[in-house]
């Protein structure tokens, strides 16, 4: 059995994401940007790898880092590198993995225009320095001559919540989508739906709805999951023209919630058949919708979010 580690994007829910994998099989889950443990070493990795020095003798901390890892050189690992993870930018790190019987594996998270990959001007190596790059969205797959595969998501157990039932929960950065979660804010409004949005990133001149919006206020990932628990459909806005299926995508499959979502593409997946997905503007009521039972998911229909389907496409 091969040993695996992921060096993580340091996103809360990143974590999450493999927890369930975590408590059943043994696996190395680092959220640190680098695999050191401590504060201070975490403070001297900073100062020694950042791309504005080029400070000598980075080598010293790899000896370091492999034994962190758990680097088994006879049992064979697969290492899985989240885009964003700082040692995504050292080439010679990657290449002293791949000399200690270890596969290295690339994963986006999102699109490639707004990704760590760009902003290190890692893009057109990433094929070279990885065994495996994997691309969340099928379009930037085809471009770039990547591999494709769904964010993971393994399937934990809500935690309980006494959070008030909502009929629509959104939470997320605004970026390029306040317009349009207005407008869904506003057509569930006029049906008589309840809604529970927390949108993030928005200025003071265009936090419209203050009063029943949640503006600039983040929640931790165990919150977002009591809301999830809490609420009859999530919502789900795609940024410019990305075809890849969002954590919130993932959520609804998971946790067996109803979906509004932007993405027209999401038809394409073996899951839509449950007719759990409603694509917005199309013609149907968005109050019929969200109001007719839930049909439950079953494994097969999430399991190309699990690990093992990872696993399977490495070789």
């Amino acid at each position: 059995m091969k040993n695996i580690i992921v060096l993580s994007n340091g996103n809360e829910w990143c974590y999450w994401c493999w927890k369930g994998f975590l408590e059943s099989r043994h696996a190395t889950f680092l959220r640190n940007p680098f695999p050191v443990k401590s504060k201070l070493l975490l403070w001297l990795c900073w100062k020694h790898f950042t791309p504005k020095y080029k400070f000598p003798f980075k080598w010293i901390w790899y000896r370091l880092m492999l034994h962190n890892l758990g680097i088994d050189k006879h049992k064979g690992n697969i290492i899985i590198v989240y885009d964003w993870n700082q040692m995504t930018r050292d080439a010679s790190f990657i290449k002293l993995l791949k000399r200690n019987n270890t596969k290295v594996v690339y994963v986006f998270t999102n699109i490639v225009q707004i990704t760590g990959a760009t902003t290190y001007h890692l893009l057109d190596r990433l094929k070279e320095m990885y065994d495996y790059v994997f691309a969340f969205d099928r379009l930037d797959a085809k471009k770039y001559g990547f591999l494709y595969h769904p964010l993971i998501y393994e399937k934990i157990t809500l935690p309980e919540s006494s959070l008030p039932q909502s009929d629509l929960f959104y939470v997320g950065q605004a970026k390029d989508r306040l317009d349009i979660l207005l407008e869904i804010f506003e057509e569930a409004e006029r049906h008589g739906l309840s809604c529970d949005f927390h949108i993030i990133g928005v200025p003071n001149e265009k936090q419209k709805y203050a009063d029943k919006i949640h503006y600039n206020q983040p929640l931790h990932y165990e919150e977002v999951l009591k809301h999830i628990n809490s609420t009859r459909c999530l919502v789900d806005a795609i940024q410019g023209n990305s075809t890849g299926l969002t954590i919130k995508v993932c959520e609804s499959i998971i946790f067996n919630k109803k979906l509004i979502t932007t993405n027209v593409h999401v038809k394409e997946e073996i899951f839509y058949a449950k007719g759990n997905i409603w694509i917005y503007e199309d013609p149907k009521s968005m109050a019929d919708f969200v109001k007719e039972k839930q049909v439950d998911y079953e494994p097969k229909d999430y399991s190309m979010f699990t690990v093992e389907s990872m696993l399977a496409e490495i070789k």
